[in-house]
């Protein structure tokens, strides 16, 4: 699958994942398909203390990603500008899966045959390796529950403030630091300011929460229509 020519970062909208599925998890998924720079969890626009179970993240993609995804369980939609729509089943363009010619293999997840007739080696649903499934990924919660906390990388800065704030996933350069008037206290890096960065001078990415227009929600913003629009209160 080749990558569609647009901006090279560009904010990925995952809907309808469950609040228990941790966002490490997420973000490790997502991370097959390109660079994570930051991620966040999402509230209503007219409530905004109640998350509403979309998370957004901020990815340099690598490939496109397809409209569905596995996530913890969870078929989750995603969404994102100038993104190729794919089959719900088999995840190829050009189809839809009431139609789709495709057999796909639940075990090494590829096509063409099924997984009574796997030659492969199995494949991992979260982590895309192979040799491992899910629940013997080493960045599922089951392992990690098994050989206890793990000291986490200092090149991965995450906010713990919750829900509304960024996670940071690389250490931005004095001079971005400086223009974006974030504070820094050694480990994690918090953006208030909701204007747009420009890139560093480094070359890293200087990632802000993207504006959101007063009475505005999310159906809104994506051009899905609103819950108000279809008579709901």
């Amino acid at each position: 699958m080749t990558v569609t020519p647009y901006e090279r970062s560009v904010w990925v909208t995952i809907i309808h994942v469950g609040l228990e599925v941790r966002q490490e998890l997420v973000v490790t998924v997502l991370g097959r398909f390109g660079a994570v720079k930051a991620a966040k969890m999402c509230s209503y626009a007219q409530a905004p203390g109640v998350l509403n179970g979309h998370r957004q993240v901020r990815i340099d993609l690598k490939q496109d990603i397809p409209s569905f995804l596995f996530i913890a369980g969870h078929k989750a939609h995603v969404r994102y500008p100038r993104q190729p729509r794919t089959c719900f089943r088999c995840g190829e363009t050009g189809h839809e899966a009431k139609g789709c010619p495709n057999k796909k293999c639940g075990r090494c997840l590829r096509l063409g045959h099924d997984s009574t007739a796997c030659p492969n080696e199995v494949v991992c649903s979260l982590c895309g390796k192979e040799g491992h499934v899910f629940r013997a990924c080493p960045s599922s919660y089951v392992s990690r529950t098994k050989v206890g906390p793990q000291p986490r990388a200092r090149t991965e800065k995450v906010s713990t403030s919750f829900p509304h704030q960024l996670v940071q996933f690389r250490p931005q350069s004095a001079a971005g630091i400086a223009r974006s008037g974030a504070l820094s206290d050694g480990e994690s890096v918090v953006i208030d300011s909701p204007e747009a960065l420009s890139d560093s001078d480094s070359g890293e990415s200087v990632i802000s929460e993207p504006k959101r227009a007063t009475g505005t929600s999310w159906y809104d913003e994506m051009g899905e229509p609103s819950l108000k629009k279809v008579g709901f209160k």
